[in-house]
C-alpha cells in the first residue's frame, strides 16, 4: 500500500492535514531562546560567587577551620572562655594556669556593678 492509495482510502481530510503539516510543525517546535541563557548564566554565576565568597570569609575568620553550627549553651560558654584565654574563639591554650587577666575580663562585670 503506497502513499497515494492510502490517501485515497482515508479520504480528503487526510490530504488537507498533510498539506498543512509543515505549518503545524513550525508552530509546535519552538526555538530555544539563547538570548535568555546569557543573563541566566550571569545570575547563576553571581550566586556562585557570593556563596563561595561567604564560605571563604567564614573559613578565614574562623582561624581556617570549618564553621561551627548547632551550638548549645555549653559550647557557647566554652567558646567565650577560649576567646578570653587566647583572644580567638577557636583558639585553645595548653597552659594549665590561666593568665592573671582572665580573672578580670569577664562579661559578668559589664552586666552588674562590681563590689569594691
Amino acid at each position: 500500500m503506497n502513499l497515494k492509495s492510502s490517501l485515497v482510502w482515508m479520504g480528503q481530510n487526510c490530504c488537507v492535514f498533510l498539506t498543512h503539516l509543515p505549518t503545524l510543525l513550525n508552530r509546535a517546535a519552538m526555538p530555544v531562546p539563547f538570548e535568555a541563557l546569557i543573563p541566566f548564566g550571569i545570575i547563576a554565576g553571581m550566586f556562585a560567587v557570593t556563596g563561595t565568597g561567604m564560605t571563604v570569609i567564614r573559613y578565614y575568620s574562623n582561624d581556617r577551620k570549618p564553621t561551627r553550627f548547632g551550638l548549645d549553651n555549653w559550647e557557647k560558654q566554652m567558646m567565650e572562655r577560649d576567646r578570653r584565654l587566647t583572644g580567638s574563639v577557636r583558639g585553645q591554650s595548653t597552659n594549665p594556669i590561666a593568665p592573671p587577666e582572665f580573672a578580670t575580663n569577664s562579661v559578668w562585670y559589664l552586666e552588674k556593678p562590681r563590689a569594691a
